[in-house]
């Protein structure tokens, strides 16, 4: 219909053998990455002219921006405690500028990494760290995490990382979010 917005994504990348994985336990850029796709008609509230199609944009993303893309796009008020960022900016034209990071977690709990469009760092739960200039080693083989030349970049990307990130629940029991949500809002 002309106006109804299609978003189209798909979960993760997969590992087939490369840097010898299989499936999608690891944190690399090929595994984090997915298709995310989005048809916007005109008269769009949120975006009236509408978005170009057959545009690819390579910013980072996260699925997380789907949710205040959709609120603006229809036209609704964006919530204040909402992870994620508005990708309108990027479905008006995909080379604008983007200073946002996409952040990925694994299903280990606090084993996460940030993707930049020059950088990914990654942190693992045992304290290990992977950093890596895609522009220069797409295929993350060279880990810059312990040179010194690269300390400053390391540590503005670990700061860009979750400090608190939401625990697993077991099944039937609570994860505490709205109580530890609260105390901080004391």
């Amino acid at each position: 219909a002309n106006n109804t917005v299609v978003v189209l994504w798909s979960d993760h990348g997969w590992q087939l053998g490369e840097k010898f994985h299989w499936r999608k336990f690891a944190l690399w850029e090929n595994i984090a990455k997915c298709n995310l796709m989005f048809v916007v008609p005109r008269g769009t509230r949120g975006l009236p002219e509408g978005a170009p199609g057959g545009k690819k944009c390579s910013r980072p993303v996260s699925l997380q921006d789907i949710y205040p893309t959709l609120l603006q796009l229809c036209g609704l008020p964006q919530k204040q405690d909402v992870a994620g960022h508005c990708l309108i900016p990027l479905l008006k034209d995909p080379d604008a500028e983007w200073e946002h990071a996409a952040i990925t977690c694994l299903h280990v709990w606090g084993e996460m990494a940030v993707s930049t469009e020059k950088y990914r760092y990654i942190r693992y739960k045992d304290g290990g760290e992977e950093l890596y200039d895609l522009t220069k080693d797409a295929e993350e083989w060279h880990n810059l995490a312990n040179e010194a030349g690269y300390a400053t970049v390391k540590k503005k990307l670990a700061g860009m990382l979750p400090r608190d990130p939401a625990p697993y629940a077991k099944t039937g029991t609570s994860t505490g979010l709205r109580k530890r949500k609260q105390d901080r809002d004391k």
